[in-house]
């Protein structure tokens, strides 16, 4: 139970790195990308946010009179919590724009920031569950 929350963290980072590859290839105007890369990022978005999920209410189980975006803050490295914030203003900021300038061939670069933003999240909640249970655990 302990390396669970340890090793989602590790697969959304490798899932956050191959997503960011795909959006800087979608950035250079690669538009050629193989269909199933895109369905694969976006299936395994999914998946990470329904695990980030769990791993959030796990959080806030033990710890239920701490809000919860403060348990993962204090427990997730300060640097991957600006990364996650970041990464959820570009993704707003990148959908905005391919909605107002209507990005021929590129529509899943609107996507792609989310991607970022959800492997980031989930990054940064499997590590603070991880730390939070390494921590309660200790005497």
């Amino acid at each position: 139970m302990l390396h669970k929350p340890l090793i989602i963290s590790g697969l959304s980072a490798v899932l956050l790195i191959a997503s960011l590859a795909v959006h800087l290839l979608i950035f250079k105007g690669v538009s050629n990308l193989p269909g199933f890369i895109d369905i694969s990022l976006t299936v395994g978005m999914v998946v990470a946010w329904l695990l980030t999920s769990k791993f959030l209410k796990e959080l806030q189980r033990a710890q239920p009179d701490v809000h919860p975006v403060r348990l993962i803050t204090a427990n997730a490295p300060m640097s991957l919590s600006f990364l996650t914030g970041f990464f959820m203003l570009y993704a707003i900021i990148n959908m905005g724009m391919m909605i107002r300038t209507n990005w021929q061939g590129s529509n899943i670069r609107g996507v792609s920031g989310f991607w970022l933003f959800f492997y980031a999240l989930a990054v940064m909640v499997s590590w603070a569950r991880w730390r939070q249970s390494r921590h309660l655990s200790q005497p």
